[in-house]
């Protein structure tokens, strides 16, 4: 049985926009970046914290209840906002992933999703997601 993209755009709507429901949007979530994942998502390593200005974005703020989100469309939602990490300040090393978690740090994953191509983010890059140029898609 499969959910109907009514239902999985509803879905992404609590889960992303702060949806009428309020069992799972009291949480914030944050974007990051993963060198390596699992094939499954069990096991991820993201990039260090440690002496390389690296630290999650904040994504959807439900305390404030703004978004970084447009409304889900069909079964997807998509950034309407630039995501911004931090000036390298050591390298990241490659990163392979995205990652979205329900805490600034440790928390539990919620998504995830390979990058169309790895990027080496070294010492001074910015690591930048521009509007529209993340989309979560049920199916």
């Amino acid at each position: 049985m499969s959910l109907s993209n009514y239902a999985e755009t509803k879905i992404l709507d609590h889960i992303f926009r702060n949806g009428e429901a309020t069992d799972y949007t009291d949480n914030d979530l944050y974007i990051g970046l993963a060198t390596a994942l699992s094939s499954d998502g069990d096991s991820v390593t993201e990039v260090s914290t440690s002496g390389t200005a690296y630290a999650r974005q904040q994504i959807v703020d439900n305390s404030a209840g703004t978004n970084s989100f447009a409304a889900a469309s069909g079964n997807s939602i998509t950034t309407d906002t630039q995501i911004n990490f931090p000036e390298a300040t050591d390298d990241f090393g490659t990163v392979t992933h995205v990652v979205i978690y329900d805490a600034s740090t440790a928390g539990n994953l919620v998504a995830w999703g390979a990058l169309s191509s790895s990027k080496l983010i070294e010492t001074g890059d910015t690591f930048i997601i521009t509007a529209g140029n993340l989309t979560i898609t049920l199916d």
